[in-house]
């Protein structure tokens, strides 16, 4: 699967990155809402991972934004605390995932 990483802590994201690349999935990085953004535009992608908390803004807004461009992918969540449901009513949220994401955590998502 091609899949859209966005994660403001380097570390964390390189980790997810490699952990994805192990289960044979292709990962593209961004470090913020508007680079992911930009990738979306330009790239196709079957799932995307986005922290709740970004520099520019949220995981939720970012989903928001990602839907208005009329992209099917598969959005999921990632956040060291649950989201309200409530926030992610409406959003077509595939899942959350708690931090810190283990190797079976990813495995068990697709």
């Amino acid at each position: 699967m091609k899949v859209l990483l966005v994660e403001d802590d380097h570390d964390a994201a390189e980790l997810m990155k490699l952990l994805l690349s192990h289960l044979g999935h292709e990962v593209d990085v961004a470090y913020c809402a508007k680079d992911a953004l930009e990738l979306a535009r330009h790239r196709e992608f079957d799932a995307a991972l986005l922290d709740l908390t970004l520099p520019d803004t949220d995981g939720l807004s970012l989903a928001k934004e990602i839907r208005t461009m009329g992209d099917a992918m598969e959005i999921y969540i990632v956040s060291g605390r649950e989201p309200d449901n409530a926030d992610l009513k409406g959003l077509d949220i595939a899942g959350t995932l708690l931090k810190p994401v283990s190797r079976s955590d990813l495995a068990a998502l697709f």
